[in-house]
């Protein structure tokens, strides 16, 4: 494809399945790839290579506030959550930019999941009400040294609600977005490739071949690797930015996105599988000095998502367990990518596992017709923020901005480790709503209450290695399974972590499941227990002179059934 041929023709606007593909497909690769991500500091010791969701705990703190948090199955991180908080930007204002930098940027600093060092740095200079690059000397150089991939993760509503117009269009969104955050072109001219390969997949109604979508990225370089003019949104910010040697930069890594795109075309020519690895490699994926940088981000998952064109999955595995990579990062925007060029099928079962599945396939729905309300709106600012703390504390109340959750409940998600600092979290969800957990760190008032605290959410990190089974659950049948979700989330304050149309997951161990008639209700305990090695648990029933079950096999998930000495069926898995 080139200039001037049907990359300018009007196409038909791209049906539901791909806005669903692009947005579920980016939380799939992220909540598949966080926890083998380097930064998350994964604690489980959670193998790596199943196609499954799984629950682990990361931790955070460094020395001064250690602590660690339990992430549930499924669970995405920063990345969906910016794409979900520029998607609600666009729907809630047409200057949408005002919107997301005053109020969804400085509201994620509270539930943030894995946030890049210059987003988290940026939003809290938007919490202050001052530009990033408005701001000290030092931090103004730290943003116009800012070239990682926390603009180009976030782009994909931009592209969505604006692919049937000329790249132009989104190319702009796109920039005025990524400077909100980033002021190198290490991280802009990846969003803007990154962006240009989402909107040329969406655009194209026929089948993908093999290399097409790379190839068609670097045959059109014009329209990715010029900076548009956002002067009328940031009047001042170009003039800034020229004052810390933003155009020779600019070229730079125009050059190296280039070169980084030929390096993963050269591996697809190649052909053998054994490359793989090497190409990603020498993109720039596995060099800490630049693996998270922009660039790297787009031309990785550029490439990744044209090798495995007709496999999406796969591409989006290869992401997620790419060892030494940004591999939430990685896995979901090849997700995203995968999406546009194939739609929803490929996404399979596993996707509604992923959290918020109901809400991220509403909002996705949201993109396709896009008014805004323009209703006014106010500032979110550090005020805001402890009156918010306070309202979860139980004290007064708080207005909530449109399109969050407006339930909130205490929950033992966090634990401290440290006697000297007490960790406390809070849930906010609601049926269909997007699921946010809080966390709050301070000093205990007494050493007695943070005894109390700490007991309440145990981990056992000595014998974590040592276990070759681990309770996993329990499981009950209900009669009206709205009904027995309100007495165990509303009256009992069980968090719900996990919901699918079939079950709803509260807290870390039980699962609610709507009766089909077959069981009756209030019978029917089902308790899940997961096995390291279930070939060597099966050969223990023979070993014990017991019926020996028969194992299934569910994609990459082994499982068989059993019963306990009273009767209770056992499900034990592998994963």
């Amino acid at each position: 494809m080139t200039k001037g041929s049907r990359v300018d023709s009007v196409p038909d606007r791209p049906n539901e399945a791909k806005y669903r593909g692009v947005i579920l497909g980016a939380a799939l690769g992220d909540a598949l790839g966080w926890p083998h991500e380097n930064r998350a500091r994964n604690a489980s010791g959670a193998p790596r290579g199943a196609l499954v969701f799984q629950s682990w705990v990361k931790r955070s703190g460094g020395r001064f506030q250690p602590h660690e948090e339990m992430i549930p199955a499924g669970t995405y991180s920063d990345d969906t959550q910016l794409v979900i908080a520029v998607a609600r930007s666009r729907l809630q204002q047409r200057r949408w930019w005002d919107y997301f930098s005053r109020v969804e940027l400085p509201l994620w600093t509270i539930y943030e999941k894995g946030g890049g060092g210059a987003t988290i740095r940026a939003a809290k200079s938007w919490l202050k009400g001052v530009a990033p690059w408005r701001g000290p000397a030092t931090d103004v150089e730290k943003y116009f040294n800012a070239g990682g991939n926390g603009a180009a993760m976030r782009i994909a509503p931009h592209v969505l609600v604006s692919v049937d117009q000329p790249f132009d269009v989104a190319a702009k969104s796109i920039v005025v977005d990524s400077v909100i955050t980033h002021g190198h072109p290490q991280g802009i001219v990846g969003a803007l490739s990154y962006g240009y390969a989402l909107w040329i997949a969406l655009r194209n109604n026929s089948t993908l071949e093999y290399g097409q979508l790379i190839r068609d990225v670097l045959g059109n370089r014009s329209y990715w690797s010029n900076f548009p003019d956002v002067s009328d949104v940031w009047p001042d910010w170009y003039q800034i930015a020229s004052e810390h040697d933003f155009e020779s930069n600019w070229s730079l890594a125009v050059d190296a996105q280039t070169r980084q795109l030929e390096i993963g075309l050269n591996g697809l020519d190649a052909g053998a599988l054994s490359v793989e690895q090497e190409t990603l490699e020498a993109i720039g994926c596995f060099d800490k000095k630049i693996l998270g940088a922009g660039t790297v981000a787009a031309s990785a998952s550029i490439y990744l998502a044209s090798r495995y064109a007709a496999g999406p999955m796969e591409g989006v595995a290869t992401g997620a367990f790419s060892k030494g990579a940004d591999t939430d990062t990685l896995a979901s925007m090849t997700g995203a990518l995968a999406g546009a060029i194939s739609g929803l099928d490929w996404l399979g079962s596993l996707v509604r596992s992923v959290q918020d599945y109901e809400f991220l396939s509403n909002l996705s729905a949201d993109l396709q017709r896009v008014l805004p309300e323009d209703r006014p709106f106010d500032p979110v600012d550090s005020r805001y923020i402890g009156e918010f703390y306070r309202y979860l504390d139980g004290n007064g109340a708080v207005p909530i901005p449109p399109g969050l959750p407006k339930k909130a409940h205490a929950a033992d998600m966090v634990r401290s480790k440290s006697d000297n600092l007490r960790a406390r979290s809070w849930v906010l969800d609601g049926p269909g709503d997007q699921t946010l957990v809080i966390k709050k760190l301070d000093r205990p008032r007494t050493q007695n209450r943070q005894r109390e605290d700490q007991d309440a959410f145990e981990f056992d990190e000595s014998q974590q290695s040592q276990r070759t089974a681990e309770f996993a659950g329990v499981g009950l049948f209900a009669a009206n399974i709205e009904r027995s979700t309100a007495f165990y989330r509303d009256l009992l304050r069980l968090p719900v972590v996990r919901e699918t149309p079939k079950l709803i997951q509260l807290g870390t161990h039980l699962v609610l499941r709507q009766s089909d008639g077959r069981v009756v209700a209030g019978t029917g305990t089902i308790v899940y227990i997961q096995v390291l090695d279930i070939r060597a648990c099966v050969r223990e029933f023979d070993r014990w002179k017991l019926d020996v079950p028969e194992i299934e096999q569910n994609g990459s998930r082994l499982s068989f059934l059993c019963r306990d000495p009273d009767g209770r069926t056992v499900e034990v898995f592998q994963r």
